[in-house]
């Protein structure tokens, strides 16, 4: 698939491209790119969220309860971390900038660049990636418009082809990660912070599993 064929200004007036080029909204694309950056492009909390309905000593405490937060940050003078947090039920969303396609003839003659947004699933193989490893991705034009540059597609599904961070029997597991393994759903976090609040007023007694 050519997307400079459909998508490049090719005269002043663009109007007519950019209507062909907004055809490919939903066409999954697989092509191979140099990761150049990853970065977090939001964090939800549906905890957090809904603790903002009750009073904060209350809040406080709940946090308490439930921080399984071990990891230890250092913090400048003058700056007063919150002793319990629920950091560990963040939902991230990200994005990677990839030059490409790495060793092919599409998209441009010359490589150009691509976003790619990504959904919690890829958090741990996200992790592991740096400048100038080589992945082969399929993503979907997923947002109008679709003739803006950088072109920015939907990841879903994602496989390291050379990463320098890759251990072969540490994570061979995270090798190839599809958005499938979401978990994150609208009705997987409202039941999630259903469980949260109940396990707080009747733990020990009852559990939810």
């Amino acid at each position: 698939m050519q997307f400079e064929k459909h998508c490049a200004p090719r005269s002043a007036n663009q109007i007519s491209s950019q209507i062909d080029c907004s055809q490919l909204k939903g066409t999954a694309v697989q092509w191979k790119g140099s990761v150049q950056s990853i970065r977090i492009t939001g964090i939800e909390n549906a905890f957090e969220s809904l603790l903002g309905y009750v009073p904060e000593s209350l809040g406080q405490t709940i946090r308490c309860f439930y921080d399984n937060n071990s990891t230890l940050i250092s913090h400048p003078s003058g700056m007063r971390p919150n002793q319990c947090s629920l950091t560990a039920h963040n939902v991230y969303s990200f994005e990677v900038e990839l030059s490409g396609p790495y060793g092919e003839r599409v998209v441009s003659s010359s490589k150009g660049l691509l976003h790619v947004s990504a959904t919690h699933a890829f958090t741990e193989m996200l992790k592991l990636l740096d400048e100038g490893d080589i992945v082969q991705f399929v993503a979907l034009f997923d947002n109008y418009p679709i003739f803006r540059y950088p072109p920015r597609l939907k990841l879903v599904q994602l496989e390291c082809i050379h990463c320098n961070k890759f251990q072969k029997n540490r994570h061979s597991h995270l090798r190839v990660t599809s958005s499938k393994m979401d978990r994150t759903g609208v009705w997987s976090r409202i039941f999630n912070a259903f469980k949260f609040f109940f396990h707080f007023v009747f733990a020990p007694f009852i559990r939810i599993r």
